[in-house]
């Protein structure tokens, strides 16, 4: 349980830590909640995950 103060997606690396799973998942899957191209980035990075979630309304995408 955490306090409604933080945003839900900054949440996400604890959740991860104490799940109930060995390992973190290939993919993680989130509402538009989740959608940040700097978390992506970082989630990719740190722990070879990749996060799917929808884009907010006006975000340019992401340039490859």
């Amino acid at each position: 349980m955490e306090s409604a103060w933080p945003h839900e997606g900054k949440l996400v690396d604890d959740t991860i830590d104490r799940s109930f799973i060995e390992y973190a998942p290939d993919k993680l899957v989130g509402d538009k909640a989740y959608n940040s191209n700097k978390q992506d980035d970082r989630f990719l990075d740190e722990r070879v995950v990749e996060m799917i979630a929808q884009h907010s309304k006006g975000q340019k995408k992401q340039k490859i």
